[in-house]
């Protein structure tokens, strides 16, 4: 029993940390953006993704 509610709550667990993650790296582009004389190399960034 007790091995099943560590393994949910694991599961919740990493799915709530990727999220923060994806919000973490669009902060992160949403900077970079912001800055209009790396703009060409910005997309160059997203393109090659």
């Amino acid at each position: 029993m007790h091995e099943q509610r560590r393994k949910a709550h694991s599961s919740r667990r990493i799915r709530v940390e990727h999220g923060i993650t994806h919000v973490k790296n669009w902060q992160a582009l949403a900077r970079r953006l912001a800055h209009r004389e790396h703009i060409g190399e910005t997309v160059q960034a997203v393109a090659a993704r």
